[in-house]
C-alpha cells in the first residue's frame, strides 16, 4: 500500500510537518510495543514540504503527524493506493 499526500499549504515545524522514521518500512508490520525500541535507534526526520509539493510514502514507514504550534494551516489531500484485495466484509468507498 502506498500513499500519496499532496499539500495544499506548506508544512513546517511550526505547523505540525510529519515526522518519519526511515527506513522503518522495510521492517514490515511493527507491534506498537516496539516502536519505544526503535525509536532509540533511528533518528526522527522531519519532512518539511512546500505548498503544491507530493509525497509518495509506504504506509509501514512509521509516521507522525505532530500538534501544529501555529495557527497556520496544514492541509493535504492524502490519497492511498493498494493493488490488494481487502479482507472479508471491507470494502473501499
Amino acid at each position: 500500500m502506498t500513499a500519496l499526500r499532496m499539500h495544499l499549504d506548506d508544512c513546517h515545524e511550526q505547523n505540525g510537518a510529519m515526522w518519519v522514521l526511515p527506513g522503518t518500512h522495510r521492517q514490515g508490520i511493527i507491534d506498537a510495543q516496539d516502536v519505544p525500541t526503535i525509536l532509540q535507534g533511528t533518528k526522527i526526520f522531519t519532512c518539511n514540504a512546500a505548498k503544491g509539493s507530493v509525497m509518495l510514502m509506504s504506509q509501514l514507514l512509521l509516521h507522525k503527524s505532530p500538534y501544529s504550534l501555529s495557527e497556520i494551516p496544514r492541509r493535504v489531500l492524502h490519497i492511498e493506493y493498494s493493488a490488494e484485495e481487502l479482507a472479508e466484509r471491507l470494502e473501499w468507498w
